[in-house]
């Protein structure tokens, strides 16, 4: 039992002793006076023998700022003939070069404008050279353009031109057939007429004469303000003098709130919003709701 104590006291509860270096605290400095009996205070101490250990050594610069400020440089002044210590032009220009090149293709340094021009233009020329003599299948010269869509996927812009010209013919015969549909009876048949014409006038002689029937007939038919013969002309067509009133519309037409009848030359399409069939069907539905009411109030009695 005393050797596991002395193990444990011995490996576990000794203190490790500080790597670090303490720092030495500064203590300060007590002035000690020693009075002498024999002193009578006349006496002259020399204290500039004594040097102080613990003072650090201060170096005193003896640069000194004059009064007048900073002054200027006298410039150089060079006799003629003498050698000057500045670079002469023909220095620079016959100093090797060391080869740098920037990104336009001229040489860094010092250098004229017309040098660096024909710098740029050679540098022009040698891309474009190296350009055409480049293959056709790395520059990607007359290859077809592809297009791609959000996704991602080829996209084939002559199908797409293709079918865009597809919906707009489309679109355009939707809109002429809602055109035809909009049209009356009247206007149709009139269409039908005028194509049956075109057609008979593509089998007809180029050359019409006075003896043509149809032409004869046409022109008979054709009335004229100013014939003052027109008169003494016999006609088939009823007029509204010979009919004795103004020509009414014949069939039948959505009834309206006035009862007004349409006129003769209805083709017989509705072009309203629908407000006269609604007032109708509401005043149908009051009348029948009114009578409801009335025969369950009267049920009982």
């Amino acid at each position: 039992m005393s050797s596991l104590a002395e193990y444990l006291a011995k490996n576990y509860l000794t203190k490790d002793e500080p790597t670090r270096k303490k720092r030495k605290r500064k203590v300060a400095e007590t002035q000690v006076v020693v009075k002498e009996d024999d002193a009578t205070g006349w006496e002259n101490v020399d204290n500039e023998g004594k040097e102080e250990e613990d003072a650090p050594d201060i170096a005193e610069s003896e640069l000194r700022l004059a009064p007048g400020g900073f002054k200027k440089a006298p410039l150089l002044q060079v006799a003629p003939g003498s050698q000057s210590s500045l670079p002469q032009p023909s220095i620079i220009s016959s100093a090797p070069r060391d080869g740098l090149r920037m990104a336009n293709g001229t040489l860094a340094g010092l250098q004229t404008a017309a040098q660096i021009k024909a710098q740029i233009a050679a540098r022009r020329a040698e891309d474009e050279a190296r350009f055409l003599s480049t293959d056709a299948a790395q520059t990607g010269k007359g290859t077809e353009t592809v297009y791609r869509d959000a996704t991602g996927r080829r996209v084939d812009i002559a199908l797409q031109r293709a079918e865009a010209r597809k919906r707009m013919e489309e679109e355009e015969e939707r809109k002429k057939n809602e055109l035809e549909m909009n049209q009356g009876l009247v206007q149709q048949r009139e269409r039908e007429m005028r194509r049956r014409e075109l057609e008979a006038m593509k089998v007809a002689p180029l050359a019409r004469r006075a003896d043509d029937r149809e032409i004869n007939e046409e022109l008979k038919k054709r009335e004229r303000w100013n014939d003052p013969a027109a008169a003494f002309l016999k006609s088939t067509r009823k007029t509204e003098a010979a009919e004795g009133s103004k020509p009414v519309y014949q069939g039948g037409f959505p009834p309206n709130r006035y009862g007004i009848q349409p006129g003769y030359r209805w083709d017989g399409v509705d072009r309203s919003n629908g407000f006269e069939k609604q007032w109708f069907t509401r005043q149908n539905e009051r009348a029948v709701k009114e009578a409801q009411y009335h025969s369950w109030a009267t049920e009982d009695m």
